[in-house]
């Protein structure tokens, strides 16, 4: 999946309220973002103490994960 696709089929959730960022960096504990940084991807997790993860690599790869994260806070609202 590239992210353009993951754009796609998001469009109808309130990212949010989900605590999901596409296309910038994470600002928020408890949040998850997908951005391009230079030519690298990048999935970001901010815990609730505001430690920042991060995880590099290919689109595909990155788009994939934070789409799998989507998925469980849907099913998992907090």
């Amino acid at each position: 999946m590239k992210f353009n696709e993951l754009l796609e089929v998001t469009k109808d959730i309130d990212l949010e309220a989900i605590g999901v960022s596409l296309g910038k960096a994470a600002n928020k504990s408890e949040m998850i973002s997908c951005f391009v940084d230079g030519d690298e991807w990048v999935m970001q997790e901010v815990d609730d103490r505001q430690r920042v993860f991060e995880k590099r690599g290919k689109e595909e790869d990155i788009v994939r994960k934070v789409y799998g994260n989507i998925k469980l806070r849907i099913r998992q609202p907090k």
